[in-house]
């Protein structure tokens, strides 16, 4: 993506898509398993975060600390008693 290009990201409550503006048209960007979405999930490890098809499959071995639907927290404060 060219450094003055613009881009979008859509925050779903199943899963997230990013867009870019390429040649004059909107181009949906691939994530690593070459899907046009990446479901809206974050696992956090003891060194490592991870984010969409990764994060689901820790889902079962790291369920403590997986956030599916992770936009509800988006703004939140770290001691917010959600």
């Amino acid at each position: 993506m060219d450094a003055g290009g613009a881009f979008g990201i859509d925050i779903g409550s199943k899963y997230t898509v990013i867009a870019s503006v390429k040649g004059g048209g909107i181009e949906i960007v691939h994530n690593e398993s070459a899907g046009r979405e990446t479901p809206s999930v974050v696992s956090f490890g003891e060194n490592e975060r991870l984010v969409g098809d990764s994060a689901v499959a820790q889902m079962g071995r790291n369920h403590k600390n997986t956030l599916p639907f992770f936009q509800r927290f988006l703004g939140l404060n770290a001691d917010c008693a959600e």
